[in-house]
């Protein structure tokens, strides 16, 4: 591939970064996280609120041709994603407990944009996770929305409740 070919894939990463640029306030600060993978759910990665390192932040994840999904990251500095779903398998993925996790859906309701309901639970292993999210179609954002408010809710089987504000979006990768 030529070094001025430009990819689908660099242009969603780019629309990514830059959507969410918008969405953290300024005025926010937490403790950056380590750059170690080992180190993604410790107390300092999730800002040092007690009990948050039992959900971690996922790597990278692709999105592939022809699909749309859904990319949260929690509202902090620094971040890393924290959910991903893809709309044609209705799940979401999550780190929760050291173990990254494919979760399915099993509620949604409200309109769907790209696949993605403004309201859904997924649950699977002991955890429900809720999801609530305000989608802006368009906004820079070609092919998806832009998400500049959310909030994620997990729940354990044990009793453990966990509540993150997120923001991101929803892209859809062309077909090859």
């Amino acid at each position: 591939m030529a070094m001025t070919e430009w990819r689908p894939r660099r242009v969603l990463a780019l629309a990514a970064l830059g959507a969410l640029a918008g969405c953290v306030d300024a005025g926010e600060r937490t403790p950056e996280p380590s750059a170690k993978p080992s180190d993604a759910a410790t107390p300092a990665a999730t800002g040092g609120v007690a009990g948050a390192e039992r959900v971690g932040m996922l790597p990278a994840q692709e999105l592939p041709a022809g699909e749309c999904g859904l990319f949260l990251w929690p509202k902090q500095v620094n971040a890393r994603l924290l959910l991903f779903s893809l709309s044609g398998e209705a799940t979401a993925r999550l780190m929760l407990d050291g173990r990254e996790r494919t979760l399915p859906r099993t509620a949604a309701e409200g309109p769907s944009y790209y696949g993605q309901f403004l309201r859904q639970t997924f649950a699977a292993d002991g955890f429900e996770v809720a999801v609530r999210l305000v989608a802006e179609p368009g906004q820079g954002v070609v092919n998806g929305a832009l998400v500049r408010r959310a909030s994620v809710r997990v729940v354990a089987e044990d009793g453990w409740r966990y509540v993150l504000p997120a923001a991101g979006l929803i892209a859809c990768e062309p077909p090859d």
